[in-house]
């Protein structure tokens, strides 16, 4: 790998070039993108202007696009990349990323580019559930693998093809994301189909989900960054997450780390289409991540969906509850000023309204009490319904049990309160 310069395409439409500056990386937007109508810009921390970013600027918006610890070090091992090399990883890998960026050596986009889907045998499936790492099959050849996704868990990008599971060669974009299981953490596909279908009962909006027996089991989402036009073309919608639109690095995405926690979370929702239901979105948000026992929910779990010039809140992913687990319960942000759930009391309740940009408490204490009221009940019914759907899972009564946990010990709390108004 050899290029100095890489096009940063927004779908089909060159956007940028990102350089390498001596050993860091820099971004500029191209003059014929500028004079465009209707354009978007590749981030909030990315305005529209004539000069380069910074490298600082740069890094965080793209370094965000890369995989993280242990399967971006695999990753840089399988293309002969040093891990810390950003700019590697992305001429590697950057074909097909979150949103509609995608990113080629400089020239090289049409280049010996035929986009097509490799279909996935049943064989190809059962292989990749033996892998180290389902990012970067060993199966596959490096130049069908110009595909990233950001994140600490390993997954792999794929497109569904006349209701064959593809992988996405020369460019194509891909509809779906795969998830193995994982070594470490039992049940994890089981645990997130779970969460995931429950936030829909919650009134939270989330892509489509399911699990697939093939191979030893993996969890599948929908990408509610693509769109099938009538035509049957795959268009690419823009999305960034808050860390990109905020210019975090990855490495700061935990606010115990620096990285953004409520307040500017929230803050970022002016700039959305329709701020004041997005703000009440990412309370609902906040608690249920709360209530199922999610610590790891951080800034990079968050994302601004362009469909639009305007963007607007994207759909929730990534819900898990990591209390089933032997992990910190630190929270990723902090609620009221609290890391720690077990320590959570009303006054930092009545600090997340503050956080939330509520001037009053009603909507937020009402939220409260309405989820904590009704999700146990929903998330039994919906044990239920995916033991007959997929068969049974003891992981379904470990969520419920910290789900019925933390809703009881929520309502106590309200009734020293005093008794909330009518909902």
């Amino acid at each position: 790998m050899s290029a100095a310069v890489l096009d940063v395409f927004l779908d089909e439409v060159l956007a940028g070039k990102l350089r390498l500056d001596s050993t860091d990386i820099v971004f500029q937007y191209v003059p014929e993108y500028l004079s465009e109508t209707n354009i978007i810009p590749l981030s909030l921390s990315l305005p529209f202007r004539r000069e380069p970013f910074s490298p600082e600027v740069s890094r965080a918006f793209f370094a965000n696009l890369l995989p993280e610890g242990a399967v971006r070090e695999f990753v840089a091992q399988r293309h002969r990349v040093s891990p810390e090399n950003d700019f590697g990883l992305l001429e590697a890998i950057g074909g097909d990323c979150a949103g509609a960026v995608s990113l080629y050596p400089e020239g090289e986009h049409q280049a010996n580019r035929t986009p097509a889907y490799r279909p996935l045998s049943a064989g190809d499936l059962e292989k990749l559930s033996e892998e180290p790492y389902a990012a970067a099959p060993s199966f596959l050849p490096d130049e069908a693998l110009r595909l990233s996704l950001a994140g600490a868990q390993d997954k792999l990008p794929i497109a569904i093809e006349d209701e064959q599971i593809c992988l996405p060669e020369g460019g194509a974009p891909s509809t779906h994301i795969l998830k193995p299981r994982h070594l470490r953490f039992r049940s994890l596909p089981e645990n997130e189909i779970f969460c995931m279908r429950l936030a829909l009962r919650a009134g939270l909006p989330v892509p489509g989900t399911s699990l697939l027996p093939a191979g030893d089991g993996f969890f599948l989402i929908e990408r509610y960054d693509r769109r099938r036009e009538p035509s049957g073309r795959i268009r690419r919608l823009h999305q960034e997450d808050f860390c990109q639109a905020r210019g975090v690095p990855p490495a700061r995405k935990y606010e115990a780390e620096g990285g953004p926690g409520f307040s500017p979370c929230f803050d970022l929702l002016r700039h959305s289409r329709e701020p004041i239901p997005a703000r009440q979105r990412l309370i609902r948000w906040a608690i249920f991540n709360y209530l199922i026992g999610n610590a790891d929910a951080h800034a990079k779990n968050l994302s601004l969906l362009y469909e639009a010039r305007v963007p607007s809140l994207a759909p929730f992913y990534d819900l898990v509850c990591t209390a089933v687990y032997p992990l910190s319960g630190q929270m990723a942000m902090s609620l009221g000023g609290a890391f720690d759930a077990r320590l959570l009391g009303l006054e930092n309740w009545r600090n997340f309204v503050r956080q939330a940009g509520e001037r009053r408490e009603t909507f937020v204490f009402h939220t409260l009490e309405e989820m904590a009221s009704t999700l146990p009940r929903q998330g039994e019914i919906l044990a239920a319904e995916l033991t007959e759907e997929y068969g049974p899972d003891g992981i379904y009564g470990e969520i419920l049990d910290v789900l019925r946990r933390r809703s009881a010990g929520l309502l106590s709390l309200l009734t020293q309160r005093g008794k909330c108004p009518p909902l």
